[in-house]
C-alpha cells in the first residue's frame, strides 16, 4: 500500500491522558501500530530474519497507577541473534505521564513492574537511547503517525504534542536501513546495530544529507541519515573501544530531517515532487508523504 498517514486530536475533557481503551491517545496509536505490523508481517524483508515486531506493553497491559500510560515493542532479529553484549533485541518504550513522556529504545530490556508495568532499560553507555518530552496537564493532545508497508522500506513514525510548548512534544522513527537492520531515532538520538562491531550502540543521533531545504519555520530539512557514536569505557566490545562513529541510512527515501530547534511539530513545506514535507517536531524528522 505504500505511505499511510493519520492525524488526530484527544479532547482531554473526554479522552484524558490515562484513557487505557482503544479510543483515547495510546490506544488509538497502539490500534495504527498493529496494524502496519499486519501489513508488513508477510514481507520477505521480514519473515526471512524473523524480524516482525512484537508488542509487550500496550495501556491495558500495564500496571497503570491512573496518570502514566503508554506502550513497549520489541523488534527482533534472528540474523544478529542474541550475546551478552545485547541479551534481548531492541525494544522501543513509549511511556509517562502528560508532563513527562520517555521515548526509550535499548538492547536490554527489564520486563517487570517498574514505571507503572512498562518495564525498565539498561541506563549503560551504549545499551540505549531515550529522550523525555514535557507537557501540559490538561492539554488537548494530538498524535501523526506515519508508516510504510513497502517490502524492505518499511518505517514507522510517531509523533505526540502533549502541550503548548514549542518542545512540548516526543517522537520515535523506527526504519529499515539499506542492510535490512532495524534502526531507531528518539527524537533525534540515535540506536543502531554496527555490522562491523556486531554489536548495538546508541548516542548522537539524527542528521540531514545536503542539498537541505528551509521549512516554512526555517528548519532546514534534508534526507535524513544517523550517525551513531562507538561508545566507550566498560560497555564497549572487547578490543573496540573508541574507533569512531557509524552511519545508517534509510532504505526508503520517504524519510527526512528536520534537524533545527525552529522545525515544528506538524509543519508542512511543499516539495517540487508535488508530495509534502510533514515534520515531526522541534529537533527531530520529517517524512515526505503524498496529498
Amino acid at each position: 500500500m505504500g505511505i499511510t498517514a493519520k492525524y488526530g486530536v484527544w479532547d482531554n475533557a473526554t479522552y484524558p491522558w490515562d484513557d487505557q481503551t482503544s479510543a483515547g491517545l495510546m490506544g488509538s496509536i497502539v490500534t495504527e501500530i498493529d496494524a502496519w505490523i499486519t501489513a508488513i508481517s508477510s514481507n520477505a524483508s521480514i519473515t526471512t530474519n524473523g524480524m516482525l515486531p512484537v508488542k509487550e506493553r500496550d495501556p491495558a497491559s500495564s500496571t497503570n497507577s491512573g496518570t502514566t500510560n503508554g506502550f513497549v515493542y520489541e523488534f527482533p532479529d534472528t540474523s544478529i541473534g542474541l550475546n551478552a553484549l545485547g541479551p534481548t533485541y531492541p525494544h522501543l518504550m513509549f511511556y509517562g505521564t502528560q508532563t513527562s513522556l520517555t521515548a526509550a529504545v535499548t538492547d536490554e530490556y527489564g520486563d517487570d513492574t517498574s514505571n507503572n508495568g512498562y518495564g525498565t532499560y539498561n541506563q549503560q553507555p551504549g545499551h540505549y537511547s531515550a529522550i523525555s518530552g514535557t507537557g501540559d496537564a490538561g492539554y488537548d493532545n494530538q498524535a501523526i503517525v506515519i508508516y510504510n508497508d513497502v517490502n524492505g522500506e518499511e518505517f514507522l513514525c510517531v509523533a505526540i504534542k502533549h502541550g503548548a510548548g514549542i518542545s512540548d512534544e516526543n517522537t520515535f522513527v523506527v526504519f529499515k536501513d539499506k542492510s535490512n537492520r532495524w534502526c531507531f531515532s528518539v527524537r533525534n538520538i540515535g540506536f543502531a546495530y554496527d555490522n562491523y562491531m556486531d554489536y548495538w550502540t546508541g548516542g548522537v543521533g539524527l542528521y540531514d544529507t545536503d542539498p537541505t531545504m528551509t521549512g516554512g519555520s526555517g528548519a532546514l530539512i534534508g534526507p535524513m541519515y544517523l550517525s551513531v557514536s562507538t561508545i566507550s569505557g566498560a560497555a564497549s566490545k572487547p578490543g573496540y573501544d573508541g574507533i569512531g562513529q557509524g552511519l545508517w541510512y534509510p532504505a526508503s527515501d520517504k524519510l527526512y530531517a528536520a534537524r533545527s530547534t525552529t522545525a515544528r511539530w506538524g509543519e508542512f513545506r511543499a516539495a517540487e515532487t508535488g508530495e509534502q514535507y510533514m515534520s515531526l517536531g522541534y529537533l527531530g524528522s520529517a517524512v515526505l508523504i503524498p496529498v
